[in-house]
């Protein structure tokens, strides 16, 4: 099992400088093998990749005696040009791009060899960089496998991978400890504990002062120091407000993997939501993907599971109450069920059918069994459950029947 740590680092001058200079020359080689790869592609329908990019590095480096970046560095380089090659076309991530200075930096990724990279306290020791100071506010667990660093804005970090060896032992799928969570705009989330969590909405609450300063940005002349120094003043708003949020989807990710075994939420299509003009802005700055992310590892970490559902299961047409489904237009916010007469918020109904059709895509509380079955409710193989659920769980099925 592999887990990262991250750490801010404080080089000298000197050492930033050689950093800036190494991203420098990292982005030059990644252009370059990338342009090689279009034209040979473009004369033999082949591409160049790992093995034959590492074989050119000798001769590019008498070439361009500028290029002075560990080697491990520029070999790590050549696997991430194979693997955005090989992505392409295997996942569908889309044909890597040319860099630009300034953008879509991927940082410096130096792997652990012989031991050279060496860890202390209040110092972290990196090859031809030397002693570089750090805050280790928590101690790395397992074997060191590589370094990456990185750079934002006018701050540096850098993050650490080992490998753990012993992997959490995995938790019983029991309903008691399980959790399902509806992801809103209005609040953040609304749980099948009744538990709602906020929406803090830090870009609204600096939207003004980020005016101002773009405002600023915008009347400066191009190619002015001023310009630049602007430009880094509003990037670091920027920065602040990524950084509230990265903290707000930290805590409540974390708040949830310590508590729960397992964890279910409709796997939404974000970017295909974000053509909807009216809602792109509200649901760009909630951060749903990068929550689901984070929640996902942290239940790996804790031996428990995060579980997606299907992004058209009726989960907010159904009653959590009797599996009654009845049309719910957005514009009603309030499930008032035809079949039983109950009335529930519209989220929290929606995240109880997340949480049950969940078990029932899981195969616990007999769910998995009922939708094969209706009819045979007995055996001891699963956990028991209510007879309300047992009515509920049939009426799904034949719900998805209709």
């Amino acid at each position: 099992m592999l887990k990262a740590f991250k750490y801010r680092i404080y080089p000298t001058k000197e050492q930033e400088k050689v950093l800036v200079e190494w991203i420098g020359q990292l982005r030059f080689l990644w252009n370059l093998f990338l342009k090689q790869n279009i034209d040979r592609y473009n004369l033999e329908k082949k591409f160049i990749f790992k093995y034959d990019l590492n074989n050119q590095l000798p001769e590019l480096k008498k070439q361009y005696v500028w290029l002075t970046a560990p080697s491990q560095a520029l070999q790590q380089l050549s696997s991430q040009i194979d693997s955005a090659l090989k992505n392409c076309f295997k996942r569908k991530f889309g044909f890597p791009k040319f860099k630009k200075k300034g953008k879509n930096e991927s940082g410096i990724k130096i792997p652990q060899t012989n031991g050279h990279i060496k860890i202390h306290k209040e110092i972290i020791k990196i090859p031809k960089l030397g002693n570089v100071k750090w805050i280790q506010h928590r101690n790395l667990i397992g074997n060191l496998k590589s370094i990456t660093i990185t750079r934002d804005v006018d701050q540096w970090y850098v993050s650490c991978l080992c490998e753990i060896e012993n992997d959490p032992e995995q938790k019983p799928l029991l309903e008691e400890t399980s959790l399902g969570i509806d992801l809103g705009l209005k609040v953040f989330a609304f749980t099948s504990d009744a538990e709602i969590i906020d929406n803090p909405k830090f870009l609204n609450k600096s939207e003004k002062q980020l005016k101002r300063e773009q405002k600023k940005l915008s009347n400066k002349q191009k190619g002015s120091k001023n310009r630049e120094k602007q430009r880094i003043k509003v990037a670091k708003k920027y920065r602040k407000i990524r950084f509230q949020l990265k903290n707000f989807l930290h805590q409540v990710s974390s708040s949830i993997a310590k508590t729960n075994s397992h964890v279910f939420v409709e796997d939404l299509a974000v970017s295909n939501m974000m053509k909807n003009h009216k809602l792109a802005k509200a649901i760009s700055q909630v951060g749903w993907s990068q929550f689901v992310n984070y929640l996902t590892y942290k239940m790996d970490w804790s031996g428990g599971k995060l579980i997606k559902i299907d992004r058209f299961d009726p989960s907010s047409q159904l009653c959590s109450e009797c599996g009654n489904k009845q049309p719910m237009p957005l514009s009603e916010r309030t499930y008032n069920c035809n079949n039983c007469g109950i009335s529930l918020d519209r989220d929290y109904n929606a995240a109880r059918n997340i949480l049950l059709i969940g078990l029932h895509r899981a195969g616990t509380a007999q769910m998995n069994r009922i939708a094969r079955n209706p009819d045979n409710a007995c055996g001891d193989t699963f956990v028991d459950v209510s007879l309300k659920q047992e009515k509920y769980l049939t009426s799904i099925v034949r719900n998805y029947a209709l």
